[in-house]
């Protein structure tokens, strides 16, 4: 959270590159944010889950014959859809 908000300037490009990381660190950068862009952003937090939580399930499933691309683009559009409807409803 600290790192990335060194290394990246903008709090939302932050939160937002956070948020594809890991959820715990990308939806406590979020709330951080301007009410403005707060709710979709921690939208798309929820909704797609951080690269890490994929990789956590991949290594459950990993006996089972599962693609893991299908499973993260279909996080992806989550994500995205998370973001649109908080954008449109709390926003």
């Amino acid at each position: 959270c600290a790192i990335s908000s060194k290394i990246i300037p903008n709090r939302l490009i932050a939160a937002l590159v956070a948020s594809l990381l890991e959820i715990g660190s990308g939806a406590g950068m979020a709330a951080k944010l301007s009410e403005g862009v707060r709710y979709p952003v921690l939208g798309f937090c929820l909704g797609f889950s951080g690269i890490s939580v994929c990789l956590q399930l991949k290594g459950v499933i990993k006996t089972f014959e599962i693609s893991m691309r299908p499973y993260l683009t279909q996080k992806f559009l989550c994500g995205l859809l998370a973001a649109f409807f908080a954008f449109f409803i709390l926003a």
